[in-house]
């Protein structure tokens, strides 16, 4: 072989380690490269099911919200269904009582103005009463004068009698 032969192979094996170095560095860079990858990816999974579990645990927050919303709801409902019977049954006792309370008023004005026209018979039962004492009243002093009178002349009478005899 010749001196020209042996520099090309030489050149050749050079170049051929060379290409080897580069091709090594690169797979070594790449190999980083994919090793790196790999890591940010396993880091975007862990970080994808983290959110994926607390999204998880966001929908059934979200459930749990909806369903003490609807409860509320509902109890509100009820609440407000119950207040609506409560202000019907009031207003219901209210007009009842008014009714009552308005018929005791008549049954009370009636009484009273039945009692006033009995105390102006009663009134007017004692005055005619009174007019009939004093009719009375004035007949016995009128009488209890006659006899009175007629046994002051029967006393008069007697003693004449008497002083005669």
């Amino acid at each position: 072989m010749s001196a020209g032969g042996c520099k090309a192979r030489d050149a050749a094996e050079a170049a051929r380690a060379a290409a080897a170095s580069e091709l090594k560095q690169q797979a070594d860079a790449h190999a980083l490269e994919r090793s790196s990858g790999e890591a940010k990816l396993d880091a975007m999974r862990r970080q994808l099911r983290h959110a994926e579990e607390e999204a998880a645990q966001l929908r059934g927050e979200r459930q749990r919200t909806l369903a003490a919303r609807e409860e509320a709801e509902r109890e509100a409902a009820s609440a407000v269904a119950e207040l609506a019977a409560r202000k019907h049954q009031h207003v219901e006792e209210a007009r009842l009582t008014g009714e009552e309370t308005d018929a005791a008023i008549r049954a009370l004005r009636a009484q009273l103005r039945d009692a006033r026209e009995q105390h102006e018979r009663s009134a007017a039962e004692a005055e005619a009463l009174l007019g009939e004492q004093e009719e009375l009243s004035r007949r016995y002093r009128h009488e209890a004068t006659e006899l009175a009178q007629r046994s002051e002349g029967l006393v008069v009478e007697l003693r004449s009698e008497v002083e005669r005899l």
